[in-house]
């Protein structure tokens, strides 16, 4: 007995179209997966700016190892795109140096908004604001990079403005000097986060976040920045990190803050030397805060902790 499921007329009339189902979907699948390209710098285009100039959104811009300086290669516009610019061998041994005489990428907001720079070592950027990384209006991450030696007024290594957002995981910037958010600066609404990150000797404040910057950092060191360590004024999570050795005190914040399982020492200030905070919703849970110096008392100055309304 042959059922209505088993008919040869039904089978007949399914096997087409379960044949254009799979035509559609391999179709799909190659279009989409073809959509994706590496521009490889210098072999494809000889400059960095060039290889992005090449690059479409979601394509890969890839530097070979060495050290990349001069017209091209510093003043970068990312124009608009969503990409990830990222070394063949890692930060070590690819260098971008801008001799101190230019910015080095500036990320914007265009037709997409988002862009990974990783495993770059950014090296002796100068400019007013962003001098090693500048992003306005972005959702930027920064993954295995050396950001160091650079130089700006405000946010010489990393500088972002307007909405968006800043991931910054397994880095290292150091040296950099700024009058304000020396190693990075966030202004405007920007959802700021650092991970395994070390942030250390900054002539300036190490990571510096305003009103309307959320802040979270974990697993990551800020040490001996030759201004405060952290200051986030719009809430602030540190959880697992060193908080040490920072000239004008560890920790700034207001808000709703958490610091967790940190330790907080030897950072000096004429008031709160460890941790300062105003107008803060503070709970500090399984940290160490020792050795942190305020005015000529560390009692009277809130050595450890000094909050205020």
């Amino acid at each position: 007995m042959v059922t209505e499921h088993d008919s040869p007329s039904r089978r007949t009339v399914m096997i087409p179209a379960i044949k254009k189902a799979i035509l559609f979907l391999t179709t799909v699948v190659f279009t989409c997966t073809g959509l994706a390209a590496t521009i490889r710098v210098p072999a494809d285009q000889p400059t960095i700016q060039a290889g992005i100039d090449a690059a479409s959104n979601d394509d890969t811009v890839l530097l070979a190892g060495g050290t990349y300086s001069g017209e091209g290669n510093c003043n970068v516009d990312i124009n608009g795109k969503s990409l990830l610019i990222r070394s063949e061998s890692g930060a070590e041994s690819c260098v971008i140096d801008c001799a101190l005489q230019d910015p080095c990428f500036y990320v914007h907001s265009g037709t997409a908004a988002s862009c990974e720079i990783q495993g770059l070592t950014i090296h002796r950027c100068r400019s007013d604001q962003g001098a090693a990384i500048l992003s306005e209006n972005c959702e930027l991450r920064i993954v295995s990079c050396i950001i160091t030696g650079n130089r700006a007024t405000t946010g010489a290594g990393i500088c972002c403005l307007g909405d968006g957002s800043l991931a910054v995981s397994d880095s290292n910037i150091s040296d950099n000097t700024a009058q304000i958010g020396a190693g990075v600066y966030c202004s405007g609404s920007i959802s700021t986060a650092i991970d395994g990150s070390t942030i250390t000797q900054n002539i300036g404040s190490g990571v510096f976040c305003t009103e309307g910057c959320p802040l979270s950092i974990s697993n990551s060191t800020v040490s001996l920045n030759r201004g405060r360590g952290v200051t986030g004024f719009n809430g602030l999570g540190v959880e697992h990190c060193r908080i040490t050795d920072n000239r004008d005190g560890g920790i700034d914040c207001s808000g709703i803050v958490h610091i967790v399982h940190s330790s907080i020492d030897n950072n000096t200030a004429e008031s709160g030397a460890g941790i300062r905070c105003s107008q803060a919703d503070v709970h500090i849970d399984s940290c160490f805060v020792s050795g942190n110096p305020g005015g000529d008392s560390s009692l009277a100055a809130g050595g450890a902790l000094h909050c205020s309304r």
